[in-house]
């Protein structure tokens, strides 16, 4: 399985994926500004300042992160 690195992952978009990708045995590290969200991200959260080395353990990156519609 892969180790997935999310920006964007406190999203509507974000969450669904993450979902999707822990029920399929991945895990997914997101990048977050905010200490608040959804208990789905529990336990694989990181903030800014705590990613770089985070970023090196993944396999995939995929950026979401972007301006609120």
């Amino acid at each position: 399985m892969a180790n997935i690195f999310l920006t964007g992952g406190t999203g509507m978009i974000g969450l669904a994926l993450t979902r999707i990708w822990r029920e399929k045995g991945h895990r997914v590290c997101v990048l977050s500004r905010s200490a608040t969200g959804d208990d789905t991200l529990r336990g694989d959260r990181w903030f800014l300042g705590e990613w770089k080395q985070k970023l090196l353990e993944c396999d995939v990156v995929v950026h979401l992160a972007g301006e609120s519609i």
